[in-house]
């Protein structure tokens, strides 16, 4: 049985796609040679609008929230990739999770 889509998964649909179309822009724009595959800055902007829906502050847009947290990781891609930092405090834990899972090179 196909299920139909409701009103809010439809329209997070093109959120999730400008997502990850924002990555793309802003490790290009990084100077970033090599992306990630699509289907971990698909995971990175997973995470990064659970963040989102978990960390807004009280009269911050979704969009500038969201934005923040993309921001983030696109910083975290560049140092992933570009030092041998160890990345095993609690901070880091879910995003070098998704760099493992999608064997993102380190140097």
């Amino acid at each position: 049985m196909i299920r139909s889509s409701t009103a809010a998964e439809d329209s997070a649909i093109p959120k999730f796609t400008a997502a990850v179309r924002y990555l793309e822009e802003q490790l290009s724009a990084s100077g970033v040679k090599l992306l990630p595959s699509r289907e971990c800055l698909t995971d990175l902007a997973l995470d990064a609008i659970d963040a989102t829906r978990r960390t807004q502050r009280q009269g911050e847009s979704y969009i500038t929230c969201v934005c923040r947290h993309l921001d983030a990781r696109v910083r975290f891609i560049i140092l992933w990739t570009s030092t041998d930092e160890a990345f095993d405090q609690a901070v880091w834990r879910d995003l070098a999770g998704i760099a493992r899972k999608h064997a993102l090179p380190r140097p």
